[in-house]
């Protein structure tokens, strides 16, 4: 027997296709699961509703200024001499310094007649003083003592930084209300209406122009701003004031400096005279009061606020730009959110399964559009084992007979000439017949980079410097100039 026949046998055995096997859908009985929800409306953050008015502001203290005043430090002592004479006629003086107590009338006594005990006292190095030495003479064979009170008078300078606060002395800390110090036989007195708390008038410590911002939903919010000189006020609506009071009338608006119980804020609308007059400016300007009324000749006399106001205004333009940031970041996320559902329901209008994996819903899951939503629609997943069937348009998939359809998932009746591009889609991805069977093909053409360049450049020039000067400011307290 010839053994050609077995060889050909054996090579048709050899070249037949192998088998491949993969997911696919079966919707015989399609499950109805419900209309998708796109959350995406209200995804984007919310702002806060402010109003900003550009405003002159006077900031009016009810607390005296700082202050220097006189003091004086009184001091007394006893100047002792002890002679004893020999009996051969030596004499031996053994001298002592005993200080006394001052009280603050016998200070005030010096202070007045520029005397001791009596005795004259006179000037010398700035200071009043009386030093005169007892006598020396002694007795035979006898100790006897003699002795004179010699006093000082010094006049010295204090400073009080505000009424009714302790304050530092060259003798130690003194009391507001006291008018007298005592420590180490030294005595200090001073005039108390200089130190204790009187009534006066209002007295402007800060003035300038700027931006008075209202959060709209809550009228008890109030902040102003002054980037000119780089200060920061939160305020809370005080009742309308006294026009009696200095600087007050019916057209200003009066704020307390919330930590500052001392200071008041009044501010009026300004109008700048840069900018074209129109009705309303124009209204404005009339009802605002007269600026000489408000001016203040010193643009700042409180050098403590002008620290306090510049830690806040750094604290508030950092948190800031932390929400400016926060609130990019998300309106971009959101941006994307609605973008990839938009694209789905685009997408579904005529591939359900491509719209569903965009979703990254279940496997055998698609979209059915319905306006601007869709319909969720599950199937079966079936294992299919597919042959291949070579025919004048190229090798065809078949499953019993069926064969995969154009959207890679659902079957479809075989028909020899479904494929004819030498592609087919499986699950989404693109195969070939190679190797008797069907083998994935890898992306090999690189599309243009503008549209990674264009995210790089974002990211670059907007996000990168935000996230750097909040990082700055955070370790160096800088302020952008922007």
């Amino acid at each position: 027997m010839s053994s050609m026949p077995l060889l050909l046998l054996l090579c048709l055995l050899y070249l037949r296709a192998r088998a491949f096997q993969t997911t696919v859908c079966d919707c015989a009985e399609p499950l109805n699961m419900g209309i998708i929800q796109f959350p995406d409306a209200d995804c984007n953050p919310k702002m806060n509703s402010t109003s900003a008015t550009p405003v002159r502001y006077v900031v009016y203290s009810d607390e005296r200024a700082a202050v220097k005043f006189p003091g004086f430090i009184c001091a007394k002592w006893r100047n002792i001499h002890r002679v004893t004479m020999s009996f051969f006629g030596q004499t031996v003086i053994v001298p002592e310094k005993i200080p006394i107590d001052t009280t603050a009338s016998e200070c005030y006594r010096m202070i007045n007649t520029k005397k001791c005990e009596g005795q004259e006292m006179t000037l010398s190095d700035e200071k009043y003083v009386f030093s005169h030495e007892p006598r020396s003479d002694g007795y035979w064979m006898r100790t006897v003592e003699w002795e004179t009170h010699n006093c000082a008078l010094e006049q010295v300078q204090l400073f009080q930084q505000r009424e009714d606060e302790d304050f530092p002395t060259p003798i130690g800390k003194a009391s507001a209300t006291a008018g007298t110090l005592s420590h180490n036989h030294l005595t200090l007195v001073w005039d108390t209406t200089y130190t204790h708390k009187i009534q006066h008038e209002l007295r402007p410590v800060e003035s300038g122009i700027g931006t008075l911002i209202m959060k709209t939903t809550n009228e008890k919010y109030f902040r102003l701003l002054d980037d000119d000189r780089q200060l920061d006020f939160h305020l809370t609506l005080q009742p309308p004031c006294n026009p009696d009071q200095q600087g007050c009338n019916n057209r200003t608006t009066t704020f307390k400096i919330v930590g500052q119980s001392h200071l008041i804020l009044v501010s009026w609308p300004f109008i700048d005279k840069s900018l074209q007059l129109t009705a309303e400016s124009a209204s404005i300007k009339e009802k605002a009061p007269p600026r000489v009324a408000m001016e203040t000749t010193s643009p700042s006399s409180d050098p403590d606020l002008d620290k306090l106001a510049n830690k806040q205004y750094i604290q508030d333009r950092a948190i800031d730009r932390d929400n400016e940031l926060a609130r990019i970041l998300q309106t971009i996320e959101c941006d994307i959110r609605k973008a990839r559902h938009e694209r789905a329901i685009i997408t579904a209008q005529y591939n359900g399964w491509l719209a569903a994996s965009l979703l990254k819903l279940p496997r055998c899951t698609k979209l059915q559009a319905f306006g601007q939503t869709a319909v969720v629609i599950q199937c079966k997943a079936v294992n299919a084992t597919f042959e291949t069937v070579i025919t004048p348009c190229g090798p065809q998939p078949k499953f019993n007979n069926y064969t995969i359809n154009l959207d890679g998932w659902e079957l479809v009746k075989f028909s020899p000439c479904y494929w004819t591009n030498g592609f087919v889609n499986f699950n989404d991805k693109p195969y070939v017949f190679r190797n008797n069977t069907w083998k994935r093909i890898d992306p090999n053409i690189v599309l243009s980079r503008i549209t990674e360049c264009l995210n790089r450049e974002f990211i670059r020039k907007l996000v990168l410097p935000l996230v750097l000067e909040l990082v700055f400011c955070e370790h160096f307290l800088c302020v952008s100039s922007s």
